[in-house]
């Protein structure tokens, strides 16, 4: 089957850590194979509300804004050894543009040969 990596996106979790409540966002990336795209988008996000209902330290959110889950990048891969660089869960606070910045320039994969300019 192919084989596919995908960064999802929460925003707006409710987070306890000791005493101390704060609202998190998080990224998760998630290697797997199935058999198209579209299966995959499903078992990524599957796969990361299953282990988010596992998490000790989130606790059900009143807030206006629930939290959202989302996929934000999905791109088939040759070697999950070689091309997938796949995280736990990483929480940082909303907004965080540095934050945001590191990950997208960490998760992008190096070009192909085929994909390179000149």
């Amino acid at each position: 089957m192919p084989l596919y990596r995908a960064i999802i996106e929460g925003q707006n979790f409710l987070l306890q850590q000791d005493t101390i409540l704060q609202h998190l966002d998080f990224h998760r990336v998630v290697c797997l194979d199935a058999a198209c795209i579209e299966s995959a988008r499903h078992q990524a996000l599957d796969q990361v509300i299953t282990e988010l209902a596992l998490h000790a330290q989130i606790i059900s959110n009143a807030a206006a804004e629930k939290p959202r889950i989302s996929l934000a990048h999905i791109e088939r891969i040759d070697s999950l050894g070689v091309d997938c660089r796949e995280d736990e869960f990483v929480w940082h606070f909303p907004g965080d543009a540095l934050f945001s910045h590191k990950l997208k320039a960490r998760n992008q994969l190096p070009l192909r040969p085929e994909e390179q300019s000149g």
